[in-house]
C-alpha cells in the first residue's frame, strides 16, 4: 500500500556481473515501478538497510537512489526516507477488471470458427493482423532524444518491436511536435532513454501525454570487441558534456576491468578533439559523440558504449502499451506477436573499427 516499504527480500544484484551494482539497483527500481511491483508513494528500503541486506557499500545504494531522484522517479526526504514519486508511471490496480481473459476467449472462439469454415492458418493470421492495423490506424508514439544518431537508430527498432507507428523527434523539437499533433491525433505516449526522462516528463506533462523509458547499455558484441584490447591499452572516452564524465568513467572501469583510467574529453568544452584522439589505442563514446568522433578518428577504432536497447525494457513497454492502450475502434486487444526476424530484433547501434 502507498507509504509502506518495498520488501528488501525481493531485491537482487549480481555481484559477478560487470555491470556496476548501482546501475543494477537503478534499473531494478525502474523496472519494478514500471510494472507496478513498487507503487507510487511506496517507501524504498533505507540506504543502510538495503546495503546491509545485499552485502554492498551503502554509498553504492545512495548513488543509485541519487540517479533515480535526478530522473524524478523517486523523492528522497530528509529524516523520512526515499519514496516513489508522483511522476512515476502507474501500473493498473490489482482490483481493476482485467479484460485479457475475456478478450482471449472470444479471440480463440473466432479463430476456431474461421478455421472450421475452411480458412487456413495464414489467412486467419493475415485477417487478425489487418484488424490490428485498422484498430490502431492513426495512433502513434514519439521517440525523442537529444541527438540525431539515437533518434535515427532507435526509432525503427521501436517501430519493429512494438508493431506500431513510432515517429522520431529531437528533444529540442518535442514540445512543438506534440503541440502540432494535438490538432489532429495526440501521441499515445512519448518514449525516451533514462538520460532525459525528467526533462521529457516535464514537457509531456503539459500536454497530458504519458512517458515511457527504454534502458540502453553496452551490447555483448561491443564488449567482446573491447575485451580483445590489453587491459593497459590507452583508452579514450568522449562525451558531450563534462558533468557526465564521472558516470561513464565509473561504468567503463567496472565493465571492462581497465588498469588505466580512461582519458576523457567533453566536446562542449574547450579543447582540440583531433589532438585528443592522437596516441590512443581505442576511443569510446557516448551516443551523441559517436558521429563527430568517427568523422575525425581515421583508423582509430570507435565504439559507442550504450549501443544496445535492453530487450527487457522493450518487452515491458510493449506489454504496458497494449495493456493500457484502448483505441476508440476497439474496446480491448492483445498485443501482436513481437517481431522475431533478425532485422527486427534489438541490434547494436554502430561501432566503427579502423581497417
Amino acid at each position: 500500500m502507498p507509504g509502506s516499504s518495498a520488501p528488501v527480500a525481493s531485491w537482487r544484484v549480481d555481484k559477478t556481473s560487470r555491470v556496476p551494482i548501482y546501475l543494477q539497483l537503478r534499473d531494478f527500481v525502474r523496472y519494478a515501478v514500471s510494472t507496478g511491483a513498487i507503487k507510487k508513494g511506496e517507501q524504498l528500503p533505507g540506504v543502510v538497510e538495503l546495503a546491509s541486506a545485499l552485502g554492498i557499500n551503502f554509498e553504492t545504494v545512495r548513488k543509485a537512489y541519487k540517479e533515480l531522484e535526478a530522473e524524478g522517479l523517486i523523492q528522497m526526504q530528509r529524516g523520512r526516507g526515499s519514496f516513489v514519486g508522483p511522476a512515476a508511471p502507474s501500473a493498473p490496480s490489482a482490483a481493476a477488471p482485467d479484460p485479457t481473459g475475456f478478450a482471449e476467449r472470444h479471440l480463440r472462439e473466432a479463430v476456431a470458427q474461421a478455421m472450421a469454415a475452411g480458412l487456413g492458418a495464414d489467412q486467419v493470421r493475415e485477417a487478425v493482423e489487418q484488424m490490428l492495423r485498422d484498430a490502431t490506424a492513426g495512433q502513434f508514439l514519439l521517440f525523442t532524444e537529444c541527438n540525431p544518431y539515437e533518434v535515427a537508430g532507435i526509432t525503427p527498432l521501436l517501430r519493429a518491436h512494438l508493431g506500431v507507428d513510432v515517429r522520431g523527434v529531437l528533444l529540442a523539437d518535442l514540445a512543438s511536435a506534440i503541440a502540432d499533433a494535438q490538432q489532429a491525433q495526440p501521441p499515445v505516449a512519448v518514449i525516451t532513454t533514462g538520460f532525459h526522462l525528467s526533462e521529457v516528463r516535464r514537457i509531456a506533462a503539459g500536454f497530458g501525454v504519458d512517458v515511457e523509458a527504454v534502458v540502453t547499455n553496452m551490447s555483448p558484441e561491443t564488449r567482446r570487441l573491447l575485451e580483445r584490447f590489453p587491459k593497459d591499452a590507452r583508452v579514450g572516452f568522449v562525451c558531450r558534456d563534462a558533468h557526465s564524465i564521472p558516470f561513464y568513467r565509473d561504468m567503463l572501469k567496472a565493465e571492462l576491468g581497465l588498469v588505466r583510467e580512461p582519458t576523457c574529453f567533453a566536446t562542449e568544452g574547450a579543447g582540440d578533439l583531433a589532438a585528443f584522439l592522437r596516441g590512443l589505442d581505442v576511443v569510446l563514446t557516448s551516443p551523441p559523440a559517436f558521429e563527430p568522433v568517427s568523422a575525425l578518428a581515421g583508423q582509430l577504432p570507435v565504439h559507442n558504449v550504450l549501443d544496445r536497447v535492453d530487450p527487457v525494457s522493450l518487452h515491458a513497454i510493449r506489454e504496458r502499451l497494449y495493456r493500457d492502450w484502448r483505441p476508440a475502434s476497439a474496446a480491448s486487444h492483445e498485443p501482436p506477436p513481437a517481431a522475431t526476424s533478425p532485422a527486427a530484433r534489438p541490434q547494436p547501434l554502430s561501432s566503427r573499427s579502423g581497417s
